[in-house]
């Protein structure tokens, strides 16, 4: 009888994500699509464009951190107020909520302002973002 243990979720996750990775490349080969992978693609998959790559870590690298540190900081703060009794943990999980409503309209405008201007810049149109950027100033 197959033994179910701790490491079980990881293998099948593991084995399952191969599976169909495999699948899909087949797919995509014997179907001739455009993301089909080819000798371009995995050349470049093994020999990794060290400008592009510095590229886009010189700025990962400091948003991974910070994002690290925040979710460190949260989990000392819940177990600061974890120490008290359930009252102000109940609160504390209302606060959250709540401060959670007053961000997301916020946060939202910045996701489509990010990809708009995106847009603009890949467009070629940077007066066109020049102009919309303006108004979040």
């Amino acid at each position: 009888m197959l033994q179910l243990d701790v490491n079980t979720a990881a293998v099948t996750f593991i084995s399952g994500f191969a599976s169909v990775l495999s699948f899909l490349f087949v797919y995509l080969w014997v179907r001739n699509l455009p993301l089909a992978p080819d000798a371009k693609l995995l050349a470049a998959m093994i020999r990794p464009d060290f400008k592009l790559l510095d590229l886009i870590m010189r700025p990962g690298i400091p948003a991974g951190l910070q994002i690290v540190v925040s979710s460190v900081s949260g989990i000392v703060v819940v177990g600061l107020v974890n120490r008290f009794d359930s009252d102000a943990t109940a609160a504390y999980g209302a606060l959250g909520q709540v401060m959670s409503y007053v961000q997301f309209p916020a946060m939202s405008i910045s996701i489509a302002a990010s990809i708009f201007g995106a847009q603009a810049i890949g467009a070629g149109q940077i007066d066109q973002f020049e102009g919309r950027s303006r108004g979040l100033r």
